[in-house]
């Protein structure tokens, strides 16, 4: 099985669909999960340092 569940990239207005099929508490888990992994201080990301 893919990692992704689609081998395309994403619309803006595609992906704002899908967000609001949910309720924002159910997405708290996966957001915590994603801004664990990608948000160490051994692989820093550049958005984090943007002031925008």
């Amino acid at each position: 099985m893919a990692a992704y569940p689609y081998d395309r990239l994403v619309t803006e207005d595609e992906y704002r669909q899908r967000i609001r099929r949910h309720r924002p508490s159910s997405l708290l888990r996966l957001i915590a999960a994603a801004a664990t992994r990608y948000g160490s201080p051994e692989h820093p990301q550049p958005w984090l340092k943007s002031r925008r």
